[in-house]
């Protein structure tokens, strides 16, 4: 029996792509990455390919990742959207997600609401990564529930978050927020959360029903 892996699909992103294109092929690229990330399948992988705005989140199912196709991979985030750029979303825990962000910068413009969250999804990893000027998470696990099962085993290690929790309400987000995690992995991070004139500076690292973590950013 063929795993799911086996038939994992490459798709790619680029300002001068079109949503009109195949999309999966580096020289036919579509334009808009929530539109990519609609059509992407769990197992497959989102290409970032250069600069590219993006005005709306882009939803991603529990194992589709999204990585740079080369160093000047970029997510500009110019407007508020009431979420982050790239959301993993499931109405109950799903654990063990082969999911994987790496190689992007974010951008937000001091607008933008979020970098990267995970509601309700476990197992994922978030490296190195460069995040910068969001109003208020740059990286954001989220398990509202605490009663429940925690999400398992997530790693958030070599990234770089930079004032990305500026929200006036002092104090009440976090440049890196978990929530409701078990056997988290939080290493080798640089984390930077600079008091502008104005603004609330967050927390730097923002955790709360943690279990069995390991940080050491």
């Amino acid at each position: 029996i063929l795993s799911m892996q086996c038939h994992a699909g490459r798709w790619f992103v680029s300002a001068s792509g079109s949503n009109g294109f195949a999309g999966n092929i580096p020289g036919s690229p579509f334009l808009s990455l929530p539109f990519a990330t609609n059509i992407a399948q769990n197992y497959d992988t989102v290409f970032i390919m250069g600069s590219v705005s993006s005005t709306e989140i882009a939803y991603l199912k529990v194992h589709t990742s999204v990585m740079a196709y080369d160093t000047t991979a970029k997510i500009i985030c110019p407007t508020n959207t009431g979420g982050c750029a790239l959301a993993y979303y499931s109405a109950t825990i799903i654990n063990g997600s082969a999911s994987v962000i790496s190689g992007l910068e974010f951008d937000g413009q001091n607008i933008a609401y979020g970098a990267i969250m995970s509601t309700r999804v476990g197992g994922m990893t978030i490296k190195d990564n460069v995040m910068y000027n969001f109003k208020s998470v740059g990286i954001h696990l989220y398990n509202p529930a605490t009663t429940a099962p925690a999400c398992t085993g997530t790693t958030i290690y070599n990234n770089t978050v930079t004032n990305c929790a500026r929200y006036l309400n002092t104090g009440s987000y976090g440049n890196i927020w978990a929530m409701g995690q078990k056997n988290l992995m939080v290493r080798k991070n640089t984390v930077t959360a600079s008091f502008i004139s104005g603004d609330s500076a967050g927390f730097a690292f923002k955790a709360s029903h943690l279990e069995n973590a390991k940080i050491d950013s």
